[in-house]
Formats: C-alpha cells, structure tokens, sequence
C-alpha cells in the first residue's frame, strides 16, 4: 500500500495547485468572496453523509481493512451541521420553495459537483476493502489540502464564525486515515500484487479527476458570482434548464440510430 500512498501525496500536490486553490491564497480578494461557492456544494455536503453511511461502511464484513473504513465512516459522516452553520452565518441562507431548492441544486452550475458523488459510488460500490483504505486517504488528502487551504482563509476574517470551511473541520481532517501515526504504518504494512496495485492507482485517479473537476466548478462559481450579489438576491439565478419529456418521433429516432428501427427496416 505505500506505493498507493506515495502516489496519493503526489496527486494531492498536483491537486493543491487547481486554479480555485490559487484565487484562494490571492490575499488580494476579499476572504468571504473567496468562499462564496458555499451553496453551490449543498448537494455534496448531503450525499458525502450518504456515502458514508450506506456506500463504504459494511458491518456485515468483518475484517481489519473493511473496521478501519467503517471507523472512518462514522466520524465523515457528520460534517454537514457545519456547513449548514456557515451559509446561515454568511447570509447566503435563503427563504424559498421546495422546488426552488430542487431546481438549483440539481443545476448545471452544480453538475460537477453532483458527479462527483456518482462517480464516488460508481467507484466506491465494486471496490475492494484495500481498495477502500486506498479511497478513504483519497478523500482525506482532498479534504485536508482543500480545507486546510480556506481555514487560512477563514482565520483573516474578522471574528471567524465559519465551521465547515474554518479551522474546526480543517482540524479533523488531518491528511491520512483516522488521523494517526499507527493508521499510517499499518497501511504502509498492507501488501499489494502489481495487479491489485494498478486497479488500485487507476481508481484512485479516477477520484482526483473528478475532484479535480469539482474545484473547476467551484472556480467557475466564484468568477461568475459576487458575494455582495448573493447575499441581496431572494435566491440563486441557476436552475435546472430543459423541456420537459416526450416520446421521441419517427424521424428523431433515426436520427438517433436506433437499433430497434434498424432491425424493423432490415426485415
């Protein structure tokens, strides 16, 4: 496992160097118009506690590997209240309908940030224990480099009352698996054969691009959106676009291809 590990802090390094972490060390721009993209991960904040709770954790699977991921699940799965805190405290906290919720968090200003957590499950559902171990320092060195990078944001503005994005989650998200030395050397003791250590590598990558195309959404977000804007609107502009549904006609499906035309053609 510590090549895994190895290759872990690499891609953390690349990943801490993403353009949205660069407008985040800009001292030039005010700190809570750095972290406006707050209501843009709502739906991230939510699903990670269902990832935890229902996709990695599996008490039915008693073994070292699978009760060190299941202690972590508990402890990730509770981060959300913190985040709450911080859009109530940033005044981002909107009064609107149901509906509106909905149709903002399923946007496509928040696609990215929604396919990360399919992507999550897609590659979590099938994975290994070892492999989850190598999942869960996934997301740890993630979150440590991500967060770590807006508690110093969080620490210049006048009487910090952020949680999710200030010092108090970047303090339980120490980089590595449960926070401990002894969790560390016991995952570089895990032995991987060559093949397990590139299906392991290749899902790993798989997560840090799809990371990485969250913190593009979030850059995108804050390039577009002015805090002062945010906080005077009655609610957020973006919202699911389309028509509704229909059954596709004759000429559409040809368009498309389908077999099923094909084959009726073809007799």
């Amino acid at each position: 496992m510590k090549r895994i590990l190895n290759h872990i802090t690499a891609c953390s390094e690349r990943f801490a160097e993403e353009p949205m972490f660069q407008y985040l060390r800009d001292e030039r721009i005010d700190p809570e118009q750095r972290i406006c993209f707050m209501p843009l991960i709502a739906h991230f904040v939510f699903s990670f506690m269902d990832v935890n709770t229902y996709i990695i954790r599996n008490e039915r699977i008693d073994t070292p590997y699978q009760r060190l991921v299941n202690i972590h699940s508990y402890e990730d799965a509770t981060h959300w209240p913190w985040w709450v805190n911080d859009m109530k405290r940033a005044g981002l906290d909107k009064t609107c309908t149901f509906t509106e919720a909905m149709l903002f968090a399923w946007s496509d200003a928040t696609r990215r940030s929604r396919m990360l957590t399919y992507d999550f499950v897609a590659i979590a559902a099938k994975a290994s224990p070892k492999q989850l171990l190598a999942i869960v320092e996934t997301v740890e060195s993630t979150g440590y480099k991500f967060l770590s990078t807006t508690a110093e944001v969080c620490r210049t503005i006048p009487d910090n009352p952020y949680l999710y994005f200030g010092s108090k989650h970047s303090n339980v998200e120490s980089g590595h698996h449960m926070g401990t030395d002894d969790a560390i050397d016991y995952l570089e003791t895990i032995e991987l054969s060559d093949e397990e250590f590139s299906e392991t590598k290749e899902l790993v990558d798989r997560l840090y691009k799809a990371y990485t195309d969250f913190v593009a959404e979030m850059y995108d977000w804050v390039l577009s959106h002015d805090l002062r804007e945010l906080r005077q609107s009655p609610f957020f502009r973006e919202r699911v676009s389309g028509q509704v549904s229909r059954p596709l006609n004759a000429e559409e499906l040809l368009l498309r291809r389908t077999p099923v035309a094909a084959s009726r053609r073809a007799e």
